[in-house]
């Protein structure tokens, strides 16, 4: 009996190798036990087809900085990568033109020092909001888009590096995606930092997956996949139910704050604003 059980294991694990080496890998970024919304998505895609499995060449190595991990995308080690758009970005290869976080990305909340929880209280217009300076990252689309509305930033290349920055001093709020403080105050609990409560900066942010432009075949994959996710009402279920996006509805008080309203110089012709189904809007009656 214990043979005949052996034997059936090892013939499916067996079929299970010979169905991964059949299939093609999808190299992306990350690693493989991170619980994201876009590799929570991209498991969703392959989980029942055979054609294609997830590979994560720099799994355990933490995450890569945003010029090398565009380095490895541009020398052909990643097929996929996810991050907000902008037009270089959407020149340089194929988005699929579905946002992973339903614009979220472009619903601003503000990280703090604990000692200056109220520093923001004040603020009533973008003109009021142009007295205080962002931190943020080197490449970020969001760089881009807080210069061009006249906010003064302070630039960091390496993200870990912006939350001691802010509670020394280097500026004065680091603004945050809606689903993203609460995460990343666990992971750093030793400084002194606390979302900011009176405040909300909004603009449109789409965040898509990208492919390579030599990899058509993916490119397709992916859209029809997500596509029929959406169509069949998992993707919102996902979106939903994934822990980020929902301890940030349940902790972010955002009937309580100041929306302040930022244009967006990332948008291109190809964002789909005109789908409101593709965009989750918590002011929405």
């Amino acid at each position: 009996m214990k043979c005949v059980k052996f034997i059936t294991l090892l013939c499916l694990t067996l079929c299970s190798f010979v169905s991964l080496a059949a299939s093609e890998a999808i190299r992306i970024q990350g690693n493989s036990d991170v619980s994201s919304l876009p590799l929570t998505l991209l498991k969703a895609i392959t989980k029942n087809n055979p054609q294609y499995h997830l590979d994560f060449p720099y799994d355990g190595q933490g995450n890569l900085t945003k010029s090398r991990l565009l380095e490895e995308v541009k020398n052909g080690q990643i097929d996929i990568h996810w991050s907000q758009s902008n037009a270089a970005f959407e020149e340089d290869y194929n988005a699929i033109y579905i946002p992973i976080y339903r614009g979220l990305i472009g619903l601003r909340l503000a990280v703090v020092p604990k000692d200056k929880r109220n520093i923001l209280q004040n603020v009533r217009t973008l003109e009021d909001l142009q007295q205080y300076t962002a931190g943020s990252g080197s490449l970020w689309s969001d760089t881009i888009t807080l210069i061009h509305n006249g906010i003064p930033v302070v630039k960091e290349q390496k993200f870990p590096n912006l939350f001691p920055m802010l509670e020394g001093g280097r500026f004065d709020y680091f603004p945050r995606g809606l689903h993203e403080p609460w995460r990343e105050l666990d992971r750093w609990p030793e400084y002194n930092l606390i979302v900011e409560p009176h405040i909300l900066i909004r603009y449109a942010a789409p965040f898509y997956f990208f492919v390579t432009r030599e990899n058509a075949k993916v490119t397709r994959f992916l859209n029809n996949a997500l596509n029929e996710l959406y169509a069949s009402g998992e993707f919102e279920r996902l979106f939903f139910a994934d822990k980020d996006v929902a301890r940030a509805l349940e902790n972010a008080n955002l009937a309580d704050r100041k929306v302040i309203e930022l244009s967006s110089p990332n948008i291109t012709s190809r964002t789909p604003l005109d789908k409101a189904h593709l965009w989750f809007n918590p002011y929405k009656n």
